[in-house]
């Protein structure tokens, strides 16, 4: 048998092929570039958000000082916190007022504002008696707050002081004014009530 020779491939054949391949290859030639292009494009974009953050990190963990704070003796007295309290001798001062004052309260507020339940409980109770009293305001200094607390040896706030005494505050007043017993002690220091005692 005779073989059958295959017929050469024709010219037209082989550019074909040549040129597919020629295109394949550049193809892959800019695929290669475009990846690398981007990599380095993601790359330089990741350096500046780096960069980028540690700079906000670096501004944002800074911590800023109060002003003023640059230095103690820097600042001026005039801008220093100020009271009418001096708390070197603020129980002398408590001790001059107890006994210049037949009745006292120490509270949260004034008798018109009070700033607390407590303070408004005892004014209204003082009210009620229609006697004359004194009023001191432990909002307006830390010193007298604490002070005079440590002068009575009692932790809360308000304070009633007759006739120089501490009497307690105001749980003790509403329990003296329903049993009688506060009347009493007004009229120990030559107080007049206007009512006849608890109602």
């Amino acid at each position: 048998r005779r073989r059958r020779r295959r017929a050469p491939h024709s010219t037209s054949s082989m550019s074909k092929k040549s040129i597919v391949l020629r295109l394949a290859s550049t193809s892959r030639r800019a695929l290669a570039r475009r990846d690398l292009s981007t990599t380095t494009t993601r790359s330089s974009s990741s350096a500046s958000s780096s960069s980028s953050s540690s700079s906000v990190f670096s501004l944002s963990g800074r911590r800023r000082q109060p002003f003023g704070s640059e230095g103690a003796s820097s600042s001026h007295d005039d801008f220093a916190a100020k009271s009418h309290v001096d708390a070197t001798n603020v129980h002398d001062e408590i001790a001059a007022d107890v006994k210049k004052e037949t009745v006292v309260i120490y509270m949260k507020g004034s008798p018109n504002a009070p700033q607390c339940g407590f303070s408004n409980v005892a004014c209204r109770i003082l009210d009620h008696y229609g006697v004359p009293y004194a009023s001191r305001n432990v909002l307006a200094s830390d010193a007298l707050r604490n002070g005079i607390k440590s002068f009575s040896n009692w932790p809360t706030i308000p304070q009633v002081f007759i006739g120089g005494e501490f009497l307690g505050g105001s749980d003790i007043l509403m329990t003296m004014h329903q049993d009688g017993s506060l009347k009493k002690e007004f009229e120990k220091v030559g107080l007049t009530v206007k009512t006849g005692g608890s109602d």
